[in-house]
């Protein structure tokens, strides 16, 4: 079954335009030229092949891999809308980041600067510097960059129920939501991979690593329909995950597409078993029949996903680094020149984190970021969770990178993080660098476990204006999820909201505002006399969290008995409440 995707369009800052709203990818079909973005695993290769379908010959789909083969401009292409899929995949390392992406632009040029599409993982896309040169391969010099939507409630029942067979999908998301990986499904790979580790609530995962875990031994023990070779009966399931892990590294360090069974159909981009010497070739012609590899066509085959050759690859290393192989040869088969992971390698990278603690603190060292958002950090000791705190915090910009992965970062909230936690929100520092610290620290805390301990300090950022109003609403947001104690809290937000109603709404303190509002109606602020607080806001937007409950969240919460009395507590104050309305 295939959802229709939506998107949203990026401003020219990087974040998400603020008058944009939510749109069907093919919306976009009249478009020159457009960049989409979004985690591994969103449905990006998905979203490419269906949009490519719906224009028939009009279009083509290519790898950027398959793209970048072409060293003159090929006929077949010209005059065709062009998917270019996986950018972050053809992107060797940071000392050289910008040559596939400068191949792929002279390319484009070279065909007469046809309408495209390209795709890319979010975290390695790089903002406003990627779009302004690849407009000059676009017609008209504009490529709008768009972020793929995460599957809606909606759509994930409705994959589970179609497509996946959950007979329950309600069950299954509330069974997801209390097992900490309600995330996941948002994430059509994760959907598939949560609804294949678990049997109808039965060994559910507590966390992404044993989602993966319990998805790749599922996998493991189906053949693949398209490859029929006899089974060897009697060979242990974990052998067969290892050396799927084997051909899953090689497929990753060496960048081949896969493997061939039969020297007449190997090419270098699909070699024979035969380069995975010390392996036994029959386990290796086992774990190639299983799910989790993809046949190709003429006895050749892949990885089933970029994330499950990840993950198997790493668990692979880390068995070696565990029986004896030093960790500096395999991480030196990981960097490049200048000493830090090659981008195409990050997602190895990250995992090999997870699977390995000898190699973890250097790996954290080397990309905090990327160990982080694409692999799993749940089970890391107390010692190297403060490790990567203190990594993470010394990046810039760690707030806005980390906006649309928040929950990966989750476990860092955590007792012994607590007093990083508290040095960053005390701190005396109002200048950029510790705005964008306290934002990310907050921005957890609203993802995290509850520290209820820590609900003062961020009632006390709420009210001091001398924090961004970004830093503000995040504190707001946290006190409201860690405060223990309803009546505390609801008491402590009515003397915030009461106190910018006293002082004035400004531009700084519309969204606290706001989401006080939508906090304390109708219980505390009462539909008789909710109108008492419309008040001259700093202007209009629609995404103003103040102007969103006037706009849609009164309404919402407001029960068929509450109307009259909005009704009637509004008449009266009409011609007083017009300033508000003009606003």
């Amino acid at each position: 079954m295939l959802v229709e995707r939506t998107c949203t369009e990026r401003g020219r800052n990087g974040a998400d335009s603020p008058e944009a709203e939510s749109r069907p990818l093919s919306a976009y079909r009249s478009a020159q030229a457009y960049v989409l973005l979004g985690d591994p695993g969103s449905g990006k290769t998905t979203s490419f092949r269906a949009e490519c379908e719906e224009l028939g010959d009009q279009a083509k789909f290519i790898s950027a891999r398959d793209f970048l083969v072409y060293q003159a401009a090929p006929d077949e292409l010209r005059g065709r809308t062009l998917f270019i899929d996986g950018l972050d995949e053809v992107r060797a390392g940071a000392s050289d980041v910008r040559s596939p992406f400068d191949r792929i632009r002279g390319l484009l040029i070279k065909l007469g600067r046809p309408r495209f599409r390209i795709s890319c993982r979010e975290a390695d896309w790089l903002g406003e510097n990627d779009r302004q040169r690849l407009e000059l391969a676009a017609k008209d010099s504009t490529v709008t960059a768009l972020r793929l939507n995460p599957l809606t409630p909606t759509d994930v029942e409705n994959i589970l129920k179609e497509s996946l067979a959950v007979s329950d999908p309600q069950a299954f998301v509330e069974q997801a939501g209390e097992r900490g990986v309600a995330g996941l499904l948002a994430n059509p790979q994760g959907l598939e991979l949560l609804a294949k580790a678990v049997d109808q609530g039965k060994d559910w995962p507590e966390s992404r690593f044993g989602t993966f875990e319990l998805a790749c031994v599922q996998m493991a023990g189906q053949c693949n329909a398209e490859h029929r070779h006899a089974k060897r009966p009697g060979i242990p399931i974990d052998s067969l995950i290892d050396s799927a892990g084997r051909l899953c590294a090689l497929h990753l360090i060496a960048d081949v597409i896969g493997y061939s069974q039969d020297e007449d159909s190997a090419t270098p981009d699909y070699p024979t078993l035969d380069v995975c010497v010390q392996g036994d070739s029959q386990e290796l012609r086992e774990a190639l029949s299983s799910k989790l590899f993809k046949a190709d066509g003429d006895q050749r085959f892949s990885p089933v996903h970029r994330q499950i050759a990840e993950f198997l690859g790493a668990r692979h290393l880390a068995a070696l680094i565990e029986n004896g192989l030093p960790p500096k040869r395999v991480l030196a088969l990981m960097t490049g020149g200048d000493g830090t992971v090659v981008t195409a390698l990050r997602g190895l990278s990250a995992w090999l984190a997870a699977h390995s603690p000898q190699v973890r603190t250097e790996l954290v060292s080397d990309d905090a970021f990327g160990v982080a958002i694409y692999g799993d950090i749940q089970d890391f000791s107390p010692d190297e969770k403060q490790e990567l705190l203190a990594a993470l915090l010394r990046q810039p910009g760690i707030a806005k990178r980390a906006t649309l992965n928040i929950k990966a970062f989750a476990p860092l909230v955590a007792a012994e993080t607590e007093p990083q936690i508290r040095q960053v929100l005390g701190s005396a520092g109002r200048g950029l660098p510790q705005q964008e610290r306290a934002a990310f620290i907050l921005l957890i805390l609203s993802r995290g476990q509850q520290r209820a301990a820590l609900a003062p300090e961020m009632l006390r950022i709420a009210r001091d204006d001398s924090w961004s109003p970004p830093v503000r609403q995040a504190a707001l947001e946290g006190f409201i999820r860690n405060r223990q104690g309803s009546l505390a809290r609801t008491g402590e937000l009515q003397g915030l909201l009461e106190d910018i109603r006293a002082s004035g709404v400004t531009a700084s303190n519309q969204d606290i505002y706001g989401i006080l509002l939508g906090e304390l109606y109708p219980d505390v602020v009462r539909p008789g006399n909710v109108w008492d607080y419309l008040a001259e806001a700093a202007g209009y937007d629609m995404a103003d969290r103040y102007w969103q409950f006037w706009e849609r969240t009164l309404l919402a919460k407001a029960s068929d008995g509450d109307i009259p009395d909005l009704l009637d507590s509004l008449a009266p104050r009409i011609s007083n409440l017009e300033p508000a309305f003009d606003s």
